[in-house]
């Protein structure tokens, strides 16, 4: 999580919600590019050849699996956490818009690059056992992404939604 002195330095290179929406879109395209680069690699050295190792690919898709915990409970709670922060700033006043969207480009990040782990790692099992169903896990991971990939109206909603929780009270602040 980061510090607020942290927060307030990524918080001050953005200008606008448009800005923060852009490198997100930029970092996301970007991840899941150099996936399907390995993916093709992958593809292009390992098609064809007979099913070998089966542990590689278990352990990968154990890995992939073990995940869907942090994705659904730890970056949720980091996220709050990280809400949480942005509205002790001072600068939130001046610019709430902007530092919740960091708050959400953090999140995006930390998830994507679990999603990219895993996806990675089933590609790994592909090259390693050359089962089939690696490629089809990783696929779902990269699918997973494009369905959350970040965009303008997205980061607005969700900018939306953290105020409201925050004005129920669900976003408690600690002092």
């Amino acid at each position: 999580m980061p510090s607020r002195h942290q927060h307030r330095a990524m918080e001050q290179q953005f200008k606008d919600v448009p800005s923060v929406a852009r490198t997100a879109m930029v970092i996301a395209a970007a991840l899941i590019f150099g996936e399907l680069v390995f993916a093709g690699i992958v593809l292009l050295t390992g098609w064809g050849q007979p099913p070998g190792d089966i542990v590689v690919p278990i352990v990968m898709l154990a890995l992939a699996v073990m995940e869907l915990p942090i994705l659904l409970v730890v970056a949720p709670t980091i996220t709050k956490n990280n809400v949480r922060a942005a509205y002790a700033l001072d600068s939130f006043r001046d610019r709430p818009e902007v530092s919740l969207a960091t708050v959400y480009l953090t999140r995006m990040i930390i998830v994507f690059a679990l999603l990219e782990g895993a996806c990675f790692g089933n590609l790994i099992g592909f090259m390693v056992g050359h089962h089939v169903w690696s490629l089809a896990v990783a696929g779902c991971l990269m699918f997973g992404q494009l369905v959350i990939f970040p965009s303008r109206n997205r980061i607005d909603n969700w900018i939306e939604d953290q105020k409201r929780k925050y004005e129920r009270g669900e976003i408690e602040m600690h002092h």
